[in-house]
């Protein structure tokens, strides 16, 4: 099965803000993450519950790294939960094949 992704955010988040939502199918998958500056805050990657509220997967992401997960299918999105900005972030999901 070839790995698949898809872009969660690819610009700066100036405060407190979060990214437009994507639909994943989940299954083993990782989160990258790639900033030119970062904010004390971090990002945070959510996904949203049966009831609309949004559920924080793992801790914040402070410095660039794959954060890998096991996720049900669903809606995700990153935010950046701090006033200070996140300059330059590139945010990617992708699956993760088993073997």
């Amino acid at each position: 099965m070839a790995a698949r992704g898809k872009i969660l955010f690819n610009s700066s988040f100036i405060g407190s803000s979060a990214a437009q939502s994507i639909t994943w199918e989940g299954g083993r998958s990782a989160l990258v993450a790639q900033a030119l500056a970062y904010s004390a805050g971090g990002l945070q990657l959510q996904l949203q519950g049966p009831s609309g509220a949004w559920i924080k997967i793992g801790s914040s992401i402070l410095s660039d790294q794959v954060f890998p997960f096991d996720g049900p299918a669903g809606t995700y999105r990153v935010t950046n939960e701090s006033a200070s900005s996140i300059i330059g972030a590139n945010v990617v999901m992708v699956t993760i094949p088993y073997i």
